[in-house]
């Protein structure tokens, strides 16, 4: 049987555009794949199948204090699912290792002249594929930390303050709180704090329930607040330093879109209404 000729498909012309422009990688990966939404990390991280049933409950203030006493000197974020195979490449060489390593030389294209030329510019692009894969996750979870951490801010200091929060805050602040639930399952750090076994199912319930029940969240400690805030900071600075080494023209470069800066100016705007409340 005849081998079937290598071929991607992409034309000269627009492998060129593909090279050069964010914004065409962007559309093609849209055409291919099925589109993922800022909102899958911000709110409601669609961890199960089946949404469980919670009742309202509080986190002792003495066990939060204790958790925030274990975690302060803590450099590490705590990771999950989603962010645990998410590296941090300080160094260019570590970066260009990572966004290369995937294209190896493959015999199957040795016999063709032009079918190595073809699987040459493939290599190419699927490294600016991973590239641009990089620097799009760590801006995501850049933009949720911020997001979080501005919203448990707010509600914390709308509870101290006896006043109303914003209802958008207080949904961010339970997702945040919930994903904080699952960041600290099955965590060595916990054996630090007496009692805390239980944390990790009362927090994911605490931000579940609160999602369907805003107001409830209210019923929390401030120092809840603030321990799920500080995880958020430690974010913020892992993956807003990590884009801003990746974004360096010795690294990666800027390769935001179009509508990655129409969504962090929408971002942006909302954590300004917050720090106005």
């Amino acid at each position: 049987m005849a081998r079937k000729p290598y071929s991607t498909g992409v034309t000269p012309e627009l492998h060129a555009e593909l090279m050069i422009s964010p914004e065409a990688r962007a559309e093609r990966k849209a055409e291919q794949t099925v589109p993922r939404f800022i909102g899958e990390v911000m709110l409601g991280r669609m961890r199960a199948e089946n949404e469980a049933v919670f009742t309202p409950t509080v986190l002792p203030k003495s066990l939060a204090e204790s958790l925030g006493r274990v975690l302060k000197n803590r450099d590490e974020v705590l990771r999950d699912q989603f962010t645990e195979k998410l590296p941090t490449l300080r160094d260019r060489y570590q970066y260009q290792r990572y966004v290369s390593g995937g294209n190896r030389h493959t015999k199957r294209y040795e016999s063709d002249p032009e079918e190595r030329k073809q699987a040459r510019l493939a290599r190419k692009r699927q490294t600016q594929h991973v590239a641009d894969n990089l620097h799009r996750n760590t801006w995501l979870q850049w933009q949720s930390a911020k997001l979080f951490k501005a919203s448990l801010e707010h509600v914390r200091s709308a509870k101290i303050d006896a006043k109303v929060p914003d209802e958008q805050a207080l949904r961010f602040a339970a997702s945040a709180i919930e994903d904080f639930g699952y960041c600290l399952q099955d965590k060595p750090v916990l054996r630090k704090v007496a009692h805390s076994y239980y944390v990790p199912g009362r927090l994911i319930g605490i931000g579940q329930y609160a999602a369907a029940h805003p107001s409830s969240l209210l019923a929390q400690e401030p120092v809840t607040f603030l321990l799920v805030q500080r995880e958020q900071e430690r974010r913020e600075a892992l993956w807003g330093g990590n884009l801003e080494c990746y974004e360096d023209p010795e690294f990666g470069g800027y390769r935001r879109t179009a509508d990655d800066q129409h969504d962090e100016q929408i971002n942006d705007a909302l954590i300004s209404s917050w720090q106005l409340k």
